[in-house]
């Protein structure tokens, strides 16, 4: 499973620092590039039988902390539909004395699941455009691993963007 962030910038302006978040969750973009690359190889296969797609938050503690703000809350409160409450117990979440890197681990796990369609997408993990001003990241993960090298070229140049700061 590979990770490309999607947007983000972050800009001194007048001594101050201003951060932009730009947020997508849509994958139809990165699909329409890696199949016209596919064409220009001679490869006539539509692009979602040879990749997994997903867009999820950048930071993967958002998830943790989010999770762990709704454990806290009783049941009924919580905003984790119940099913999910019930897993997400069950799995050390909601513990007084709950490890952070594992519950990282674990959320790593389920979208990775998520990612290749072994379980439904939980409700937490929704990236809604709304007040939390969080960046997101476009995963892509192959089904067949000889396109892998493909998709690791992508990630140096998409990666791989230098600016130089200066003064007017």
């Amino acid at each position: 499973m590979h990770k490309i962030s999607i947007h983000s910038i972050v800009h001194r302006i007048t001594n101050s620092s201003t951060v932009i978040y730009t947020f997508q969750n849509n994958i139809h973009e990165a699909k329409e590039l890696i199949q016209e690359i596919l064409k220009l190889q001679g490869v006539d296969i539509p692009v979602n039988k040879l990749f997994y797609f997903g867009v999820f938050y950048d930071d993967i503690y958002y998830y943790v902390d989010y999770v762990e703000s709704q454990m806290s809350l009783s049941r009924e409160d919580s905003e984790i539909p119940d099913d999910e409450y019930v897993w997400l117990t069950n799995n050390g979440f909601g513990d007084d004395d709950y490890d952070y890197k594992k519950q990282a681990d674990i959320v790593k796990s389920i979208i990775d699941k998520v990612l290749r369609g072994d379980i439904e997408k939980p409700s937490w993990l929704d990236c809604d455009d709304d007040e939390n001003y969080k960046s997101t990241s476009l995963y892509i993960a192959t089904k067949d691993i000889k396109y892998q090298p493909l998709i690791e070229k992508m990630l140096v140049f998409l990666n791989s963007t230098y600016y130089c700061e200066g003064l007017d």
